[in-house]
């Protein structure tokens, strides 16, 4: 029982700091930033959301085989990331854009970089969103 649990907690935490470190990033340039097919991404992240796990199985497993990376580690925390990114993108875009737009300003007359925005004003700020994303991560992925 105690290499089941460790399993999970090497599945789950690798998984959690995976897609919340590929959810802070494109969350930030989908709320952020202009680009062309911005709103696309964010419809086909939400509609993701509503696929059910249990059909993506038989893919996912034949994906697996074909990358030779069954019975791994490496599997399970591929598709766990897969399943937890679309809600996270969509949790802090949400927060994101809720941040008032003359933070970025001054940022950026300061001479900050978008990463530089990122990281010294966005993810401060965002540390109520971050640890409800983990949080909530966790409770899936220890289920």
């Amino acid at each position: 029982m105690l290499v089941w649990a460790r399993n999970s907690l090497i599945v789950t935490s690798l998984s959690v700091v995976i897609s919340t470190f590929l959810a802070v990033m494109a969350a930030f340039a989908v709320a952020r930033m202009r680009f062309k097919g911005r709103q696309l991404y964010l419809n086909t992240m939400i509609s993701l959301m509503v696929i059910p796990p249990a059909v993506l199985i038989v893919p996912l497993f034949n994906m697996m085989v074909k990358i030779g990376i069954l019975n791994t580690y490496a599997s399970v925390i591929f598709i766990y990331t897969g399943l937890l990114l679309p809600f996270s993108i969509f949790l802090l875009v949400s927060f994101f854009r809720g941040l008032p737009v003359e933070l970025f300003d001054a940022a950026s007359i300061d001479g900050c970089s978008s990463f530089g925005t990122l990281m010294r004003i966005v993810i401060p700020l965002s540390a109520p969103a971050l640890v409800t994303l983990v949080v909530s991560q966790y409770a899936v992925g220890m289920e």
